[in-house]
């Protein structure tokens, strides 16, 4: 199995979770919490995505348990659908409330579970950037400034960590509407402030959710266009959450 090429499409099912259309005062951490709230719901979509010219297609069903549950906040469910080589192949996601992420995935062909949680060849997916939860709330988060943006107000955000009682950054700068709160650009920066990928939201749906990004790797020199669909059927089988053999 390619673990590069699952990384990549689960980096895409999971990129949605910086959207939110809130309401909030207008200092970083207000505006931070209100948006990680709006993931408090469940939700289903479908995401189809030119990556590298290869077209990718998944479904993904996301379910919030909130404190229906001891240990897990949200579980997520992917299968993806395209390319032809990970046909079939299911993605299981648990965001465990201690901050921990869980996750398993099904072998190509036998559709046998093997989890990839802790293992040293697994998807190295770095979920601080595309999933905003309550982690980004133990670093320093300014306004640092209010700039036009495609002809919109937008809010600066920085993000900065602190190591070994020093700030550094900024390592994310999210550009979010004065006006709406909708996020339009976020820039993520090594240590030495060179930008590393950037995903710009060019269109949104009426309900303040995204229809259309582009994520760019200023490294690889790559650029994925992403689609997303939104389904109302989201009454889940909490069972399909569970991890399992697919036959």
């Amino acid at each position: 199995m390619s673990y590069s090429k699952i990384k990549y499409y689960i980096y895409i099912s999971l990129i949605f979770l910086v959207f939110s259309n809130s309401y909030a005062n207008d200092s970083a951490n207000e505006i931070l919490k209100d948006i990680i709230s709006r993931y408090n719901q469940n939700i289903s979509l479908k995401i189809v995505a030119d990556v590298n010219k290869t077209k990718t297609e998944m479904d993904v069903d996301m379910a919030w348990l909130g404190n229906d549950t001891l240990n897990v906040d949200r579980k997520i469910w992917i299968q993806l659908k395209e390319p032809k080589d990970l046909e079939g192949v299911n993605v299981w996601i648990w965001n465990l409330r201690n901050g921990k992420i869980k996750t398993w995935a099904t072998k190509p062909g036998s559709g046998k579970k093997f989890e990839i949680s802790n293992n040293k060849n697994n998807m190295g997916l770095d979920l601080s950037f595309i999933q905003l939860d309550e982690s980004i709330l133990d670093g320093i988060n300014v306004v640092s400034d209010t700039l036009n943006y495609n002809d919109r107000e937008c809010y600066i955000i920085d993000f900065y960590k602190m190591r070994k009682d020093r700030k550094v950054g900024p390592l994310t700068k999210f550009w979010i509407g004065v006006d709406n709160y909708n996020i339009y650009k976020i820039q993520k920066f090594d240590k030495r402030g060179r930008m590393l990928s950037k995903v710009v939201f060019e269109e949104y749906s009426d309900i303040g959710f995204p229809e259309k990004l582009i994520i760019s790797d200023v490294k690889k020199k790559t650029k994925t266009s992403i689609n997303i669909e939104y389904n109302d059927r989201i009454d889940f089988n909490l069972n399909d959450f569970n991890p399992r053999d697919i036959e």
